[in-house]
């Protein structure tokens, strides 16, 4: 009994569902139609929905409306004034289908803790030099809304910030002077100056007796001229009047980007290690993250005040086996940010005698007790001037960079052709032999500048041209088989193992001069020709080829046989292939030779007679050159020989994978098809007839002639193969099949 009440109270609950989800209406005689809702358009704030009802059992529909829903806006994205330390701000939103509909959110005053948000987190972290940002979320019902505030930078305050801000201002040094010395092995002082200056850098270096411009011309690429056989008079410790002893100004053949930075500056650490720095603010970087990087727990850092500059130190210990080094960092900056003065000093131990360290509570730096000092003090000192810093005497004596970025760059020269004395121009038509070097020099080079006429300056590259890119050539026949190279300053070589008509093209480095011009390459005769022909197989037809001079080919009548020369001296290029042909057996009026390609490096021979002919290949460059092909010509095969009672039995990869039977019956003139589609599709068969067979020319006509009709079609191809096809069910993809091979 209670079973009873339970379904009855179940029943009765699954009824009132149902009820809920569709709605009944008359909808026949037979039932009453049950229909389920779908929205269609859904109701917004300001307009009714609809939703459509479709009947589950006999698919009628109608349309009904939904009410307006007065809470259904379609706001927009958040419009926000940020909110300050003292005030509140607004968030709002706008309905797109009403705008008078405006959601509007008070956004609490900023605080530290971030008050009344749902989050407070500081995105990008401030620098010294540059602001941070936080970022503030505040959830909503209709969206988060998030803005930014700044973080300003802070400045100052450690030695790290000391570090970042001094190697930032390297744009602000004007120029920098310094001194490096070491007495590790040998006594060395290097004094050396380097200036910045608008596009350029100004270097000088007294120990290697080297200076140089370096300037960036208008397509960002780098020029170095270096002055060579100098001599410096520093006075004041800083460089004076530089006097030129001999030679003119000399382009660095390799300039180093680095250099941009500032003078190069060597670093001695730990006896045999020698580090190199391109000015006091990467030396000053690179030292820093020594001591990051430092494990012996001695690194210690500190800041002084003096008068208005503040002076920063840094210092730790290093170890690297046998030796010990403990280096001492100071350094200024200037109130522009910038750095005045860097002092490093560096005292090495040699640990092989003494493994007993203790620090100094002053200076907190490690000093061997037991040990024996292997080298002295070594000190790299800078001092830096910004422009800043300048009186106005001081900067109207800026040097100006006589070696601008415009000077270096070529203008013009002419190409002349050393055998004849010509001027090679852009109608220029130079005749050449293959694999024969051509010489060419340089005459009236003109730089941009007005002071400077040097190839050296602006050197330049021979380039092959061809219809889809400038391929740049060397000094060596390589993957081109063109050599072509300025081998000095003013003169060029050429040397071709392609033959026709080549264009070469000069171009200098900074890209300002390009200049065109042509050569005929007369090809070699070859020394022997071998020939070669197209043979039929079961997949086509592949190039029959043969060490000899002669070759014999049989083929069908009316059967096409391509056929070309090969070329002795292994086939390259500079060889010419070019060939003649001619039928010299005495039924050559059946017989035809046309060529088969319009570049004329094949030909092809067609007969409409069976019988032998010979074809005497010759080269076009040396007529005694000559070899044969020996061409049988047979008669085709009749219908039946080709369709005489042949069966094939084989798979087909599409559309179904299964099996397919051909039967060939000539005296019935029929081609039956039948194929076994598996389980779901069973047997299907498709009888041919064959309508007409011409077995001169290979055409085969056929039509359908009973059973299902498949898309099978018969061909017989150029080398008599019989092929069936039929479509994949890919597009216009076709899957072929050779049943009978000849």
């Amino acid at each position: 009994m209670n079973n009873k009440k339970i379904y009855a109270a179940f029943t009765a609950a699954l009824m009132t569902v149902s009820i809920g989800l569709a709605g009944f209406t008359a909808c026949g005689p037979d039932h009453e139609c049950v229909y389920t809702y779908k929205t269609k358009v859904p109701a917004t704030c300001m307009s009714a929905g609809v939703e459509e009802g479709v009947c589950g059992i006999c698919n009628e529909s109608y349309n009904r409306e939904i009410p307006v829903d007065e809470n259904a806006h379609g706001y927009g994205e958040w419009n926000i004034v940020k909110p300050t330390e003292s005030a509140e701000g607004t968030a709002t939103a706008v309905c797109k289908y009403n705008q008078t509909h405006i959601h509007t959110v008070s956004l609490p005053k900023l605080t530290e803790e971030g008050t009344g948000y749902t989050s407070s987190e500081i995105t990008l972290s401030p620098t010294a030099l540059k602001a941070g940002e936080r970022t503030f979320v505040l959830e909503d019902a209709i969206g988060d809304i998030m803005f930014k505030i700044p973080v300003p930078a802070h400045g100052v305050q450690t030695v790290a910030d000391a570090v970042e801000v001094g190697v930032a201002g390297a744009e602000q040094v004007r120029y920098s002077y310094g001194k490096s010395s070491s007495n590790r092995l040998n006594s060395a002082i290097s004094e050396f100056y380097y200036e910045f200056g608008e596009n350029y850098t100004h270097l000088i270096d007294s120990a290697d007796k080297y200076e140089s411009w370096y300037s960036y011309d208008e397509k960002g690429q780098l020029f170095g001229i270096r002055r060579e056989g100098i001599s410096y008079n520093f006075e004041n410790g800083k460089p004076g009047q530089v006097v030129t002893t001999g030679g003119k100004p000399k382009q660095d053949p390799l300039p180093n980007a680095g250099y941009m930075k500032g003078e190069r500056v060597v670093l001695y650490y730990s006896s045999s290690v020698s580090l190199s720095y391109y000015g006091a603010e990467e030396c000053l970087d690179e030292l820093y993250k020594w001591m990051l990087a430092s494990t012996n727990g001695d690194a210690y850092e500190e800041i002084v005040k003096d008068g208005n500059e503040t002076v920063y130190k840094f210092g730790f210990g290093s170890y690297n086996s046998p030796y010990f080094c403990e280096l001492k960092v100071e350094f200024t900056l200037t109130e522009t940010n910038a750095l005045k003065h860097l002092l490093v000093e560096s005292y090495d131990y040699d640990n092989t005698w003494s493994k007993k360290f203790e620090q100094d509570p002053e200076t907190k730096y490690y000093h061997v007790i037991d040990g024996a000092e292997v080298s002295g003090i070594e000190l790299i000192e800078f001092t830096n001037t910004t422009e800043a810093e300048l009186s106005p005497e001081e900067a109207a004596e800026k040097p100006v960079n006589p070696y601008p970025a415009t000077a270096l760059q070529l203008k013009s020269l002419d190409v002349i052709e050393s055998s004849t004395g010509n001027v090679v121009d852009d109608n220029s038509v130079i005749t050449v032999n293959a694999d024969v070097m051509k010489d060419f020099r340089f005459a009236n080079i003109e730089n941009i500048g007005p002071d400077i006429n040097d190839i050296e300056y602006d050197p330049i590259t021979v380039y092959l041209r061809t219809e889809t890119r400038d391929i740049e050539l060397d000094y060596y026949i390589g993957a081109n088989k063109v050599l072509g190279y300025c081998n000095t300053s003013t003169t060029m070589q050429i040397r071709s193992r392609l033959a026709g008509d080549l264009t070469f093209v000069l171009k200098s480095k900074s890209g300002s001069f390009e200049k065109e011009f042509k050569l005929h390459v007369n090809p070699i005769a070859p020394s022997k020709i071998t020939p070669s022909y197209h043979k039929y197989g079961n997949t086509g037809y592949t190039w029959q080829q043969t060490s000899s001079d002669s070759i014999t080919a049989t083929v069908y009548v009316n059967q096409p046989v391509p056929f070309k020369a090969d070329v002795s001296n292994d086939e390259l290029s500079y060889v010419s292939t070019g060939f003649e042909a001619q039928i010299t057996s005495s039924n050559s009026a059946n017989a035809k030779l046309t060529w088969a390609s319009e570049a004329h490096d094949v030909m092809e021979f067609r007969a409409s007679a069976v019988g032998s002919y010979t074809i005497r290949l010759m080269s076009s460059l040396n007529r005694a050159r000559t070899c044969t092909i020996t061409v049988k010509v047979v008669a085709p095969p009749p219908m039946g020989s080709l369709f005489g009672n042949t069966t094939y039995t084989g798979n087909l990869r599409y559309p179904s994978r299964g099996p397919v039977t051909v039967t060939c019956n000539a005296v019935a003139e029929t081609i039956t098809i039948e194929r076994n589609g598996g389980v779901a599709l069973g047997g299907e068969t498709e009888i041919l007839h064959i309508d007409s067979y011409n077995p001169s020319t290979g055409e085969l006509v056929t039509s359908h002639y009973a059973g299902a009709e498949l898309g099978f079609k018969v061909i017989v191809n150029e080398a008599y193969d019989l092929v069936l096809s039929h479509p994949t069910g890919f597009g216009a993809n076709q899957e072929e099949i050779i049943l009978i091979k000849k």
